[in-house]
């Protein structure tokens, strides 16, 4: 991992050491597309269906705030922005952009809006247990 001015190199990937914009002199040494984000590999291209039922999803409300953000995310993904902008914006992190995006491109817009099931919680007591504190 090597750090070079305001930057951390890992892999092929720039992460900024601390939220300051880049300078002049590093967009000379890297050229502006590697240090502007580069090439997305998940881009999205809604279809007039689904661009209609986030829409839908935005502008009445009834849903949960986090099916509501990730509405938002993919309407700004989809009109171009790039996932700095959508965060700033949105108030959200940049990685939560970039993995609605991938949900999206793997598994639809239904599964990119809903949440991911969580695995239910071990039970505290066991059976002997459970039994124990019923017999009290």
């Amino acid at each position: 991992m090597n750090i070079i001015g305001r930057f951390r190199l890992v892999s092929i990937h720039i992460t900024p050491v601390r939220s300051i914009g880049c300078t002049s002199k590093l967009m000379k040494m890297w050229g502006e597309s590697m240090i502007a984000g580069m090439e997305k590999k998940h881009v999205i291209n809604f279809t007039p269906k689904e661009r209609r039922r986030c829409l839908a999803i935005v502008s009445k409300g009834r849903n949960k705030a986090s099916m509501i953000r990730r509405a938002h995310i993919l309407l700004k993904s989809d009109e171009g922005k790039t996932d700095r902008e959508i965060s700033e914006m949105l108030y959200t992190s940049e990685e939560t952009v970039r993995r609605t995006r991938v949900r999206f491109c793997a598994d639809g817009l239904l599964v990119a809006l809903e949440d991911k099931p969580h695995p239910s919680p071990d039970p505290k007591l066991n059976d002997e247990q459970e039994a124990y504190l019923i017999a009290l």
